[in-house]
């Protein structure tokens, strides 16, 4: 499946980033890339309920602009399957979260292109560092 490789090459460009000691020298080390499974769905994961519940609550901010009909239970139930992986992006010791969307109801389509968010942790919860998404679209060579 094509879906998950936009995003399993960006978690890999950005804890490569981490890793560096020099800007100037980059090294991407694609041995160590990681794919999220559903099996890591902030629903899953082993996380105390708070963490989950503020997770949650910052998915479900982003995903609200599209899904304005939606009823907000609804709304976590489809934030609850996002994909998280903890990674320490900045070297400062602490983790920031990667998460991406987890199935069609969190708009990705049947190839992937599923959003895609890294957050920081602070005192008030969490805060994106970055939205993405990824759309393909077909033109007409014809022109």
């Amino acid at each position: 499946m094509a879906g998950p490789l936009p995003i399993v090459v960006f978690v890999l460009v950005f804890t490569s980033v981490a890793q560096v000691s020099d800007a100037a020298e980059f090294h991407w080390d694609w041995h160590k890339w990681q794919e999220l499974s559903w099996k890591q769905s902030i629903s899953r994961r082993d996380l105390p309920s708070a963490q989950k519940s503020k997770l949650i609550d910052t998915i479900v901010l982003q995903i609200r602009d599209w899904q304005v009909d939606v009823p907000d239970k609804e709304l976590r139930d489809v934030a609850a399957e996002t994909r998280i992986a903890f990674v320490n992006l900045s070297g400062h010791g602490r983790n920031e979260v990667i998460a991406q969307g987890g199935g069609e109801k969190s708009s990705c389509s049947p190839t992937g292109n599923c959003p895609f968010w890294v957050l920081r942790r602070e005192r008030d919860g969490y805060h994106i560092i970055l939205s993405a998404s990824s759309k393909q679209t077909l033109h007409d060579s014809a022109d």
